[in-house]
Parts: structure tokens; C-alpha cells; sequence
């Protein structure tokens, strides 16, 4: 695995059968394996060379699945014996069937290791300040690099590589299909060819286009040096950057702008460490608020959000002796028809979009006004 010869799964399965006892096939296309079996094989026509030398002409019985167990591939036949070579010649596997294999097995590794490093990042947002400006640095630096080029990726590393495994991105393409194994938290994700049950990521499916149609938004983000479009590179954001840190980092952005445009208030990150990360920003000392970027991206159940919602407002007010209310703000819309909803005891304002696929506002003249009145008090 840590030569990316196979995935994270085959090697869950094959210590799963270990565990049991159970008889599991060799993982396939595995060409440290096949080097193995060739190996074998060489030594065992070295011993019979002796007999070989005896006769003019020589038959060689070999079964199939020793063909197809063993791999010519970054070997020099020229090295190896008569009877070697005429042998390896049968085999008919060729270096992609590795290459699609490794290539595989290395976007899953690295999607691993970017949810390890973010678990260790964001465990220490609320207790180290250096922890938490890396956390800002980090998604500010996706936000403006979705696509980006070895030199700059490696000159980057250098100064913290820690949640920068981009994925390979040899056709330089800026979208691909993917989708998570088990569950959409542990980092576990494959990356099929179609979209069967798998989202896509990219620019449009991020709501990045969308976004860049509103009045002033694009040029907006051009000055700060965040990207308006994903450009052909050499990497591209592996699923747990997008998801995790890219798709949020940019709801956060574009809501800012269009919230300060809209209504002229001013927002501030929450402005004291221990409640750093609970919300995105404040209004004043009383309103927090939530952005959101749900793009095709699983969402949790809406009572499960609700109770989450209001476990970090009872912090927030706990942590800063007075009572909070939040504006959740979802920044396009994904679906027709769905108005503001408040809770009960007002302390919960969802917005289901701010927005359309074209950049125009989607709030009526009357939902304005009460959002605003939610903000100011």
C-alpha cells in the first residue's frame, strides 16, 4: 500500500481475512507480486538448465495461471536465460494494467492521508491559535489553487505539506466523478468513470460559476487572489479537500460578499479563540452566521443539523455570557421552491439560497427585509 500497488480496501479485506482465518486471493495487478512469482520461475528453469544442456531442443510445459501470474514489466529479458525469455513471452500484461492500478491506489491513499492530517488540524481549532491560522491559511490557499503544477505544489509542501495530497492529474482535466466507499466521513472514496450514485467534482458543481455571476462577485474574487475558474493542471483537489476545506472556504467567501452587499453589515470572524470555528462569522455580539455550500454534496438529516446547530450556540452563549441566535445561509439554490424557515424560539434562521444557478438573487422583497431585521436586531 505504501507503494500505492494496492488500495486502502484490499488491504482492510485482506488483514479481514486474516482476522477470520479465511483463504483470500492474492490482490491483482500487483506488479511486486508478479516480480515475486517471475523470480521463482527463473530459479526453477536454473536448475533444470543442467538437463536442458543435454538436448538439441527443448519443450517447455507451462499452465496458464503461471502466465498470468508473473510480468515482463521492468524486467530486461535480455538478462535472463533462453528458456526465461520463452516464457515471458506468453505473457500478454502490459504496464497500464499497473499503472491503472498504482494510479488508483495512490488518489485513495492520498484522500486518507488528507483526512488524517485535517482530524489532527481541526482537533486543536478551539485550544492553538497557530494550529487555527494554519487551518485559514490552508483552505484560503485551495480556494485560490483548485488546479496548481508540480514546481508550485512541491514549493508549497515545503513549507507545510500537511492536507496538500493532491490527486495526479496526468490529462489535466478539471472535473472527475467520485463518491465515498462507506460513509462520507472517514475519508474512504473511489473514483469511478460515471456517475453512478457519485458526485462530481469541479467548478460548476462546486457552484464556483454560479457564484461569479453575481454583480461584482468575480472581480471580487480576482482581487483576492482567489481562482474564478479551475485552469488545466498538473493536480487536481482530492475528494476530502473539496468537500472538507474547498467547498466551505468558498461558501464562506462568496456569502460574505453578497451579505454585506445586500443588507451593508459588517462581518467579523468569531473574535475569540475558544469559539473559533463554531460559526463562520458574527454581526455584533449577538448574531452568528453559518454559510453553506450544498452542491450535490450528502447533508446530514435536518434534526440532526438542528441539534448540532443548537449544541454550538448554547457554547457560544455559555462560552460568552449572552444569548445567540444564527443565520444558516446555504449560498445556491439546489432545489425550486423552498422559503426561510425560523425555529420556534427564533433562535434558528435558515436560508435555504441566496442565489441561483445564473447569480441572480432568489430571496423575495419581504424575506429581505426580515433577514435584515434578524441582523440587526
Amino acid at each position: 500500500m505504501d507503494n500505492h500497488e494496492i488500495t486502502y480496501q484490499e488491504m482492510k479485506h485482506q488483514f479481514s481475512a486474516l482476522e477470520k482465518q479465511q483463504v483470500r486471493k492474492q490482490p491483482q495487478n500487483v506488479q511486486s507480486v508478479a516480480i515475486s512469482y517471475l523470480r521463482t520461475i527463473v530459479q526453477a528453469l536454473g536448475r533444470m538448465n543442467r538437463t536442458f544442456n543435454k538436448m538439441p531442443t527443448i519443450d517447455i510445459l507451462v499452465a496458464m495461471r503461471v502466465i498470468d501470474g508473473i510480468s515482463a514489466v521492468g524486467i530486461d529479458p535480455s538478462r535472463l536465460s533462453p528458456e526465461a525469455q520463452a516464457v515471458l513471452a506468453c505473457d500478454t500484461r502490459s504496464e497500464t494494467d499497473f499503472a491503472t492500478q498504482q494510479q488508483l491506489a495512490m488518489k485513495q491513499s492520498y484522500t486518507l492521508y488528507t483526512n488524517r492530517d485535517l482530524w489532527v488540524l481541526t482537533n486543536n481549532l478551539q485550544t492553538k491559535a497557530d494550529e487555527a491560522k494554519r487551518y485559514q491559511n490552508l483552505r484560503t490557499y485551495l480556494l485560490s489553487n483548485p488546479t496548481i503544477s508540480k514546481l508550485q505544489l512541491a514549493a508549497q509542501q515545503a513549507k507545510d505539506s500537511r492536507c496538500l495530497q493532491y490527486l495526479q492529474n496526468d490529462s489535466q482535466t478539471t472535473s472527475y466523478w467520485t463518491k465515498p466507499l462507506t460513509k462520507w466521513d472517514n475519508g474512504e472514496f473511489d473514483f469511478p468513470l460515471v456517475p453512478d450514485d457519485a458526485i462530481e467534482v469541479s467548478a460548476d458543481a462546486s457552484g464556483l460559476t454560479s457564484m461569479c455571476r453575481y454583480p461584482g462577485l468575480k472581480k471580487y474574487f480576482h482581487d483576492q487572489g482567489f481562482a474564478t475558474e479551475w485552469l488545466p493542471n498538473e493536480f487536481i483537489l482530492n475528494p476530502v479537500q473539496y468537500i472538507n476545506l474547498y467547498l466551505g472556504i468558498l461558501g464562506e467567501a462568496a456569502g460574505k460578499f453578497i451579505v454585506e452587499d445586500i443588507w451593508h453589515v459588517h462581518l467579523q470572524r468569531l473574535n475569540k479563540r475558544a469559539i473559533n470555528e463554531l460559526f463562520d462569522y458574527q454581526v455584533g455580539d449577538h448574531v452568528a452566521i453559518d454559510f453553506k455550500n450544498w452542491n450535490g454534496v450528502h447533508r446530514p438529516s435536518a434534526q440532526a443539523e438542528h441539534q448540532h446547530i443548537y449544541q454550538k450556540l448554547n457554547e457560544l452563549s455559555e462560552t460568552t455570557g449572552t444569548p445567540w441566535r444564527v443565520l444558516i445561509i446555504n449560498i445556491c439554490a439546489t432545489q425550486a421552491d423552498l422559503q426561510p424557515q425560523m425555529t420556534a424560539d427564533q433562535r434558528i434562521y435558515e436560508i435555504p439560497a441566496l442565489i441561483d444557478q445564473q447569480g441572480k438573487l432568489v430571496l423575495a422583497a419581504h424575506d429581505q427585509k426580515e433577514i435584515g431585521r434578524y441582523l440587526h436586531g
